[in-house]
């Protein structure tokens, strides 16, 4: 089955584009950075979630998410709640986000724009800070500040990465209104990494599978002279088959004289020899490891 989530200790993440699980593909886990990451396939134009979870009951958190380097948003998650949280946008408003579009890397030869391309570095990743959490209070009067999203800047082209695509945002739309927490966050408890590149790039990496071409239907007179073909070919395989059984048993057969000869030498020269003294054997003291033997 494929892999479609990441779970590190009390934490689980996933990435869904059209309303499906991508499948994740190459994971890595490193237990003393409480990080796991993987890669998954981007398409031009498609839009994503990522859903996040909480697996016990046990304390307060918060899930921070950057795309490409750049803070996005959040999710807390009071010390009760399990059930998973989506984020599918960048919020604009209190009721309002854009979605999460996979689009094309958009690359320019300005040098001017060559120092600010630096940031480059981390397009092509979705990133999921987890922390504790505490004192969680709503305000009573909410204000939104706006997220500053930097998707829709060309890259230097000295600048860019290996990938194709980035992540930019879509237009506005409606969505539930979200509760403004006030929240101390502390240390890091898990961090999750979605490295995306196009279908094309991770089969030229070798880090999916290319699909299979598809075979032409054979005419019915191709496929009757092939079908011979393969009833020749079976048999030949028989054939072979045996051959090789005959030859392995014989070969088997020999060994096993030779063993009984061997034997027979061995019991041969036995009886001709004197029978041994015996030697009384006194019992020995048992050590075990790690202990001190007093010598005093």
């Amino acid at each position: 089955m494929p892999t479609t989530r990441l779970t590190l200790g009390d934490y689980s993440a996933w990435v869904k584009v059209a309303g499906e699980e991508v499948e994740h593909h190459s994971i890595e886990v490193n237990e003393e950075k409480k990080l796991v990451s993987c890669w998954i396939a981007s398409e031009e134009g498609k839009a994503f979630t990522i859903d996040v979870e909480k697996l016990q009951v046990n304390y307060p958190c918060v899930f921070y998410l950057f795309v490409d380097g750049n803070f996005a948003t959040g999710r807390v998650f009071p010390a009760k709640r399990i059930k998973p949280l989506m984020m599918s946008g960048t919020p604009t408003g209190l009721d309002t986000e854009k979605p999460f579009l996979f689009s094309l890397l958009e690359l320019t030869d300005d040098d001017s724009l060559l120092a600010s391309s630096q940031s480059a570095k981390d397009i092509g990743e979705i990133k999921i800070d987890v922390h504790r959490a505490s004192n969680l209070q709503d305000f009573e009067n909410p204000s939104f500040n706006r997220t500053v999203f930097y998707d829709n800047k060309k890259v230097h082209e000295r600048a860019k990465k290996a990938t194709e695509h980035r992540v930019i945002s879509g237009e506005e739309v409606k969505v539930a209104p979200v509760r403004i927490q006030n929240i101390t966050t502390h240390e890091q408890v898990a961090k999750f990494i979605f490295r995306y590149r196009s279908s094309r790039m991770l089969q030229a990496n070798g880090l999916i599978a290319r699909k299979p071409s598809p075979v032409e239907e054979p005419t019915s007179g191709e496929g009757e002279t092939r079908k011979r073909k393969s009833e020749v070919k079976e048999e030949s395989e028989d054939e072979e088959e045996d051959t090789e059984e005959v030859e392995a048993r014989r070969e088997e057969a020999e060994l096993l004289a030779r063993l009984e000869s061997i034997r027979n030498a061995r019991d041969a020269r036995n009886q001709t020899k004197p029978p041994k003294k015996k030697i009384k054997e006194e019992p020995r003291p048992a050590f075990m490891r790690g202990e001190i033997i007093d010598l005093t």
